[in-house]
């Protein structure tokens, strides 16, 4: 991202951005994965203010489309994800999830889009557990679970890879040189941030991409050559765990691993 980019970004500009993101145009059940990473970036880097992006990002779950609803849902998610610390805080705030509480009691309610709700609040609660400044999503999950709303049975898998295990994308590092290789950066060697790490490198050093899911990331992006390598074996174990379960579960011996027939029937 360079700096003219970022420079050039306001809260008109990240206004637009998001309108355009939820826009009721788009294809139900489409994204623009592209922009709200953008989306993402700028608010993570500070260029657009986080509570601006919340503000915008209510604004759009207000309105009366589902569509145009959903996608905002979509979008909050990925930036909860992908948008730094300051974010969270703002998703997390009274302003949030109070009006998104008042969609959740409006009795004429998008089925979808009330299904969507009710599962990410469930998500980052679970995500947001033992984080005293964010705390106020649990309780609403609380108070909503007790006047009687019905939660989709809890992934704990989801919310755990995608926010407790490694948190948020971290916070983008800065630098004049590669990280890696320590190759200056010019106009023809530009800086390119890994995004599952955050540091920055050069072309060379960052030319692998692959989808980040502990992220919410489901498409392909940039990555660095070490965080390539480490999540590709981590990947392979994950694998080869599930081919073959018996290579960390305990050792059965012949007799155990035999099927038992079963009794005859009297």
């Amino acid at each position: 991202m360079s700096g003219l980019g970022s420079w050039l970004w306001g809260t008109s500009m990240l206004d637009d951005a998001i309108d355009k993101a939820t826009s009721e145009l788009l294809p139900a059940g489409s994204e623009d994965i592209a922009l709200n990473l953008e989306i993402c970036d700028q608010i993570r880097s500070k260029a657009a203010p986080a509570k601006d992006a919340m503000r915008a990002l209510k604004r759009r779950l207000n309105h009366k489309n589902p569509n145009v609803q959903n996608l905002a849902l979509s979008l909050t998610d990925i930036c909860v994800k992908n948008g730094g610390d300051s974010f969270l805080t703002e998703v997390a705030s009274r302003e949030f999830m109070d009006n998104l509480v008042s969609i959740l009691r409006v009795p004429a309610l998008n089925h979808d889009v009330k299904q969507h709700i009710l599962r990410l609040v469930q998500n980052w609660s679970v995500a947001f557990e033992g984080k005293p400044s964010l705390a106020y999503v649990g309780q609403v999950y609380k108070a909503l679970t007790a006047e009687g709303f019905n939660f989709p049975p809890k992934d704990l898998s989801l919310a755990n890879s995608a926010m407790v295990d490694t948190e948020t994308a971290p916070e983008w590092i800065d630098s004049d040189v590669c990280l890696r290789c320590r190759t200056p950066f010019t106009f023809t060697n530009r800086k390119h941030h890994c995004r599952n790490c955050g540091q920055v490198f050069d072309q060379a050093c960052s030319s692998k991409s692959m989808p980040l899911p502990h992220f919410g990331i489901a498409q392909e992006v940039r990555v660095c050559e070490g965080c390539y390598s480490k999540l590709t074996r981590k990947a392979e174990r994950a694998y080869v765990t599930l081919i073959h379960p018996s290579r960390d579960g305990p050792n059965l011996n012949p007799q155990q691993q035999r099927p038992q027939r079963p009794p005859p029937f009297r």
